[in-house]
C-alpha cells in the first residue's frame, strides 16, 4: 500500500492508473456492500490507521491530476470510503483541509465545460462536499 500510495504521484499516467486500480480494488475488498472488513473495522472509536493513510495519499494534489480517468477513480476511492465509513471519516477530511481541494476541483470542472464526464466527477465532488462540511 506504501509503495502504491507513492506512485499515485508519478509522471507516467499508466503508473497513476496502475496505482489508482490497485488501491481502489483494496478499498472495495475491505468494504464489500458498504460493510467493513473485519480487518477495518472501527476499534476504540478510532479509524483504522490504514484508512486514513489511503484518504490522505488519495487526497494529496489531486486538484493537480489532469487525467480524468485517474481524478474519477480517486475521488470515487474517497467516496467509497466515506459510505463505508460515514461521517466521522468526512469530518477528518474536513479538519485536515480536503475540502479546499474539493471546492478547488468543483471550480475547475465548471470552468472545463468540454469534460465529457463532467456529470459524474460532478456527482462524486458533491458527495464530497457534503461529506466533509
Amino acid at each position: 500500500l506504501d509503495i502504491t500510495s507513492n506512485y499515485l504521484h508519478h509522471e507516467r499516467i499508466e503508473i497513476k492508473q496502475i496505482s489508482s486500480v490497485i488501491i481502489y480494488n483494496y478499498v472495495l475488498l475491505h468494504t464489500k456492500s458498504y460493510q467493513l472488513s473485519d480487518y477495518w473495522k472501527n476499534t476504540l472509536d478510532e479509524i483504522n490507521p490504514q484508512v486514513i493513510q489511503i484518504l490522505i495519499s488519495i487526497l494529496d494534489n489531486l486538484s493537480n491530476e489532469n487525467d480524468i480517468n485517474i481524478r474519477k477513480r480517486r475521488l470515487s476511492i474517497v467516496c467509497r470510503l466515506i459510505r463505508s465509513f460515514g461521517m466521522e471519516l468526512g469530518k477528518l477530511a474536513r479538519e485536515l483541509g480536503f475540502i479546499d481541494i474539493i471546492k478547488e476541483l468543483q471550480e475547475k470542472l465548471n470552468v472545463n465545460s468540454n469534460n465529457k464526464d463532467k456529470d459524474y466527477e460532478e456527482s462524486l465532488l458533491v458527495e464530497l462536499a457534503i461529506a466533509f462540511t
